[in-house]
């Protein structure tokens, strides 16, 4: 068999799946898995600053530097109900990973004692349950386009770890909140079970403003679903 009828024969395979009917059509339970990258709308500047601020009631900073990795893998699970291809109900449980800022510098303490190496660290984490409701516009009998607009009940979490010379001392702050998000998708129906998806997402708000602070979170993730 050539490589040309073999990808014929392919394509006529996918085809056939597709037009046995879409799996949105008939309705019904569903469920699913989600992985991705989740970026939290962190800014190094202020963050530095805020450092600043708290070094200085020890002395004179003389020197420093600092690193955002503000980006980690997501994962997702969730299960809903498709009332038709156009309307459906989903709940689920998301994890946005890890955000991580550091910073080291040197520091000229008040007083006759030497100048004295200093670090920083802090973990952003934000995980939490969804409640969606997802509205579609199918694109012939495999595609379709979506948004998605609900509620995140997050857990926001943020530890931090600060040490001057050989002393340290660490200390967490969490909040949970009830924040709004909504997205846009494509969908791609494979028979009538299988359905996959590339979704983007942002979260407004995200945490407490006076325990954790508030930002926004966005996700770009690919997934897949089910039909029971």
């Amino acid at each position: 068999m050539s490589k040309r009828i073999g990808w014929a024969v392919g394509v006529g395979l996918v085809l056939s799946m597709a037009s046995t009917s879409s799996w949105a059509e008939g309705g019904g339970w569903y469920f699913g898995v989600t992985g991705g990258q989740a970026e939290p709308d962190l800014n190094q500047a202020v963050l530095d600053e805020i450092v600043l601020d708290g070094f200085s009631v020890v002395g004179t900073v003389l020197d420093g530097s600092s690193t955002l990795d503000d980006s980690d893998t997501s994962f997702s699970l969730f299960g809903g109900y498709r009332f038709s291809q156009y309307v459906a109900v989903e709940a689920g449980y998301v994890d946005f990973g890890t955000a991580e800022y550091r910073a080291s510098g040197l520091i000229d303490p008040f007083g006759p004692q030497p100048t004295l190496p200093a670090t920083y660290s802090a973990d952003f984490e934000v995980a939490g349950f969804t409640a969606t409701a997802v509205g579609a516009i199918p694109i012939g009998a495999m595609f379709d386009v979506h948004g998605r607009a609900g509620i995140l009940f997050a857990d926001t979490e943020i530890n931090e770890v600060v040490a001057i010379s050989n002393a340290s001392e660490s200390a967490s702050y969490s909040a949970s909140s009830e924040d709004f998000f909504y997205g846009l998708g494509v969908g791609l129906q494979m028979g009538q079970n299988w359905s996959f998806s590339l979704d983007w997402q942002q979260f407004k708000d995200v945490g407490d403003d006076d325990e954790t602070g508030e930002t926004d979170v966005n996700r770009l993730s690919l997934g897949v679903s089910y039909k029971l």
